[in-house]
């Protein structure tokens, strides 16, 4: 008999660790509240210039959350288009729920080591996951009666 081979991917991560203060509150049940925290309100951040991120899904499965989230271009309400064929500023007169360049960014948070991954991969701006976390669990630290929390990039 034949040996199958073996199928292997690569699978590149950039990890960020999150710590929630003060230290007597480490444990795996107040990150779990925290990212359900940011979940549940559906906080929303501007990341970069005009771009926004938000949390789009979340699960569960064990000690790890896991879930997308939403980057989108923010459009104003007054915003200009130019018209190239008729060489004019025009208003586009579109809904103003639709937003373009949408891009959807994976994470998984291991709440017992209070990390979160998200795979390297074209289109992912780590910087602006980055910020969205940052942003997110500082928003949602104090209603859930933490002091704070430090997120770090794992190099």
């Amino acid at each position: 008999m034949e040996k199958q081979a073996e199928k292997t991917f690569n699978l590149k991560m950039r990890v960020i660790n999150v710590v929630i203060q003060p230290s007597e509150k480490h444990d795996k049940e107040n990150y779990v509240k925290l990212i359900e925290k940011v979940f549940s309100q559906g906080y929303s951040f501007v990341t970069s210039n005009d771009k926004i991120t938000k949390m789009r899904s979340l699960n569960a499965q064990g000690d790890m959350r896991y879930g997308v989230l939403i980057n989108y271009t923010s459009r104003k309400a007054d915003e200009q288009w130019y018209d190239t064929a008729d060489d004019k500023l025009v208003d586009p007169q579109l809904d103003p729920n639709l937003n373009p360049n949408a891009r959807e960014w994976e994470f998984y948070f291991d709440t017992e080591s209070h990390k979160i991954g998200i795979p390297s991969k074209k289109g992912v701006s780590f910087s602006q996951v980055t910020k969205f976390f940052i942003s997110a669990f500082d928003k949602a630290a104090e209603p859930l009666g933490f002091d704070g929390v430090v997120v770090n990039v794992v190099s």
